[in-house]
């Protein structure tokens, strides 16, 4: 059976996310999100260890503001999966050691 291939690989990522009408600053908690899913897309390595410390710093922010509230655990559990990603996108994209 031949392998089927796709020419998506050509097609800039920015003219996806167009197409899609995507917008990630709809998705909630955009302060840290937003920077996170930048990492999650970025293909360059230089660029997706600035959007992964852009994330980092914006999630200290957010927790920095989550620590004087205590109604806020559906988004501590959220930044709790981001730092995991976060984890994933050094060790698998940037090959840093794991921990």
């Amino acid at each position: 059976m031949p392998k089927l291939t796709t020419h998506f690989e050509q097609v800039p990522l920015h003219a996806v996310l167009q197409l899609a009408n995507f917008d990630d600053h709809n998705l909630p908690y955009p302060e840290w999100r937003v920077p996170l899913h930048q990492a999650q897309l970025e293909t360059e390595p230089q660029k997706i260890q600035e959007k992964v410390f852009q994330a980092e710093a914006a999630i200290f922010t957010r927790l920095q503001e989550l620590a004087f509230s205590s109604d806020e655990h559906e988004e501590s559990r959220a930044i709790s999966n981001a730092a995991n990603e976060l984890l994933r996108i050094k060790t698998d994209k940037l090959k840093w050691p794991l921990p």
